[in-house]
């Protein structure tokens, strides 16, 4: 169950008040790279050749061509369970 962040997962997970990385206090990743953008499953309105990104040098909502060079960050996807009985 992995797959790619979409845009609006990284806008919510993103802190723009932070910078290299730009991620909220107290996250517990180490060794975040900031010098290209990360691959949201998000498509561009340009086109099947490109999509969102997500630049955590600054935090801000990017978009890449699939040709170019780009990490990525996968994420789990999660069951919850059913509450209602």
């Amino acid at each position: 169950g992995w797959r790619l962040p979409t845009v609006a997962e990284w806008k919510g997970f993103a802190d723009r008040k932070q910078q290299s990385p730009a991620l909220p206090p107290g996250h517990p990743f180490d060794n975040v790279l900031t010098h290209t953008g990360y691959w949201s499953k998000s498509k561009h309105k340009f086109g099947p050749r490109y999509v969102y990104g997500m630049n955590l040098w600054y935090g801000k909502v990017s978009h890449q061509n699939k040709d170019d060079n780009g990490i990525v960050w996968p994420v789990r996807y999660v069951e919850l369970a059913d509450t209602e009985g």
